[in-house]
């Protein structure tokens, strides 16, 4: 990860959006120095001036309580290398709570554990603002509550932690970091620092079921969901960061989860969307759920994939797509832009890497400007009554790729259905694969090169789906061989094929290229080359012939050439066949 531009002390929102008014000083003039638990939890349940700046000088133990900060008390602890033990931090509607730590390394640690609790509680309980400014937080919550969110209510408030390093883990129906049930959580934002959160069961590593906004940004995260609950699960940005998500039984690594399985929007930024630095993604769906996309049972979202070398690795569980739907849910939009890279894996028995999950259902829309990885499985294109007329299922821009594996790029996922694919750039995958046994329609870039060897070796058709020979991942261009002639290129009607041969001024329907061959003394027969006339040793006749009927003049001229005493004699104008 890159450094993170300097910022003020505000808020980064989906999208790089800012949003003002969070009041972030330095330590006021109130502060004070605390040693004990008793002086800590009376100043603050007091709103004493010195709540409103306290440094620890040693280490605290609550033994059990909480430490309750009231509606309008805007508080902070500087950690100052010591460890805080509570029960939970519970931070009331109306109140920021600014944790810090000034010293080397982050010593110091929050350490809030509500497990023992027979009440529904966070560690950090968050109904106001929770900011942790370079700080180290390990929370855990009740049966029913979240690590870092909501415990005493179903609801969450602002969570923004800004550098530090933390672990949060949700009790059973309690998220890692967010609200719980149905509840609706503020937004969330991760900016700089290294995150693992764990879910309970229904409940996602980070988010919500009813989605808070979720900001990851220069941060490590590794993000777990538990049994029905997705890895991450809101509306996404992620910024020049890392980030792991898996999703327990029925829930997407990102988005949906079952029930309330709705796929939200995700981002993965690249400059033209405020990104400044690239991002690596991986996301893996639980049983019967999609990678990044919906849940069992739950349609696929809007993914985009944006410039300047973004990497995602994006794999479905059982029956689910890579990206889309899960479980018999349709798919979404993706877009892979310039520069980045994704690869998708669907799930055992999915009917499809990507989109629907459902085998009537729409597929939904892909475009691919960067480079689309599909090794495995198969890529379902059904036509469908919500398809969008004249708009394609799948659009493979100018310098867009799909390829198979990283090892050989022809060989991958199996295309099936009647869908629509307009191809401006490259699909290397062979034409067994994308043409085979179904009734797909491939536009533009779709050139059945078929070679007339003119008396030589045979040479076989080949489509390629790319603008030219050697983009299409079809290896070098073919030769033949021919008895006593050299073979030197292509010819088509419109002019020589070459391997870096533009083929759509060439292409009538099909391609036709016909052997070049010379007679002489040059190389042996079928030595390769692009251009006519390749290869001839000095002093040799050699004659341009396309192999069709015998040429005597041709014949004669040579031997009289070489028996004149080096004299060449050359017969211009048309050229002659010779067999």
């Amino acid at each position: 990860m890159t450094q993170r531009p300097a910022r003020l002390r505000g808020l980064v929102g989906v999208a790089s959006t800012t949003v003002v008014g969070l009041a972030l000083s330095a330590q006021p003039a109130g502060a004070d120095d605390v040693a004990d638990w008793a002086t800590l939890s009376t100043g603050f349940a007091a709103c004493a001036p010195a709540a409103l700046g306290t440094t620890l000088t040693a280490d605290i133990d609550s033994g059990g309580a909480d430490l309750v900060i009231p509606s309008g008390c805007d508080a902070r602890i500087d950690l100052a290398g010591h460890e805080l033990r509570v029960q939970s931090v519970r931070i009331a509607s109306g109140t920021q709570f600014t944790l810090t730590d000034s010293s080397p390394g982050n010593a110091g640690q929050l350490h809030a554990d509500a497990r023992s609790s027979t009440d529904p509680l966070a560690g950090v309980d968050v109904l106001g603002t929770f900011y942790v400014d370079d700080a180290r937080v390990t929370a855990f919550g009740s049966e029913h509550g979240s690590g870092i969110g909501a415990g005493t209510t179903h609801n969450s408030g602002l969570i923004i932690v800004d550098r530090g390093t933390i672990t949060a883990t949700g009790g059973d129906s309690g998220a890692g970091i967010g609200p719980r049930l149905d509840g609706v959580g503020g937004r969330i934002e991760l900016l700089g620092a290294t995150v693992t959160a764990n879910g309970g069961g229904g409940h996602p590593g980070v988010g919500g079921r009813y989605g808070p906004a979720i900001m990851i940004e220069s941060t490590s995260l590794n993000a777990t969901g538990g049994v029905n609950g997705s890895g991450i699960q809101g509306p996404l940005s992620v910024n020049d960061s890392v980030v792991v998500a898996h999703g327990g039984r029925d829930g997407a690594g990102i988005g949906g989860s079952n029930p309330n399985g709705t796929a939200w929007d995700v981002q993965i930024l690249g400059p033209e969307l405020g990104g400044f630095g690239p991002s690596t993604v991986t996301a893996v769906g639980g049983d019967r759920a999609s990678g990044i996309g919906g849940g069992s049972d739950s349609p696929g979202g809007t993914l985009v994939v944006g410039t300047g070398g973004n990497v995602v690795h994006a794999t479905g569980g059982a029956g689910a797509t890579a990206i889309g739907g899960g479980l018999d849910g349709i798919g979404g939009e993706i877009a892979i832009l310039a520069g980045s890279t994704v690869t998708a894996i669907g799930g055992a028995g999915s009917p499809s890497v990507l989109g629907s999950a459902w085998p009537e259902g729409p597929f939904g829309i892909l475009e691919v400007a960067g480079t689309l990885h599909l090794p495995q499985g198969q890529l379902l294109l059904p036509r469908s009554d919500d398809d969008v007329p004249g708009v394609p299922h799948v659009l493979v821009e100018h310098g867009g790729r799909i390829l198979g594996t990283e090892a050989d790029p022809t060989t991958g996922a199996q295309l099936v259905g009647d869908g629509w694919i307009e191809n401006q750039g490259v699909i290397a995958l062979t034409e067994d694969l994308v043409l085979g046994g179904n009734t797909i329609e491939v536009t533009t870039n779709n050139f059945d090169v078929r070679f007339d060897a003119a008396g030589g070796t045979p040479v076989a058709s080949t489509r390629v789906f790319a603008p030219t020979w050697d983009t299409g991942y079809r290896g070098p261009l073919p030769t033949s061989s021919r008895t006593g002639f050299t073979f030197s290129g292509w010819l088509t009607a419109a002019g020589p094929l070459t391997a870096d041969a533009a083929l759509a001024p060439l292409a009538s329907s099909p391609v036709l290229a016909t052997a070049q061959w010379s007679r002489g003394t040059g190389p042996a027969a079928g030595t390769s080359g692009n251009g006519v006339g390749h290869g001839s040793s000095p002093g040799a006749a050699t004659l341009p012939v396309v192999g069709a009927a015998p040429n005597l003049i041709g014949i004669v001229v040579a031997l009289l050439a070489a028996g004149a005493g080096g004299v060449l004699l050359r017969r211009r104008g048309t050229t002659h066949s010779v067999s």
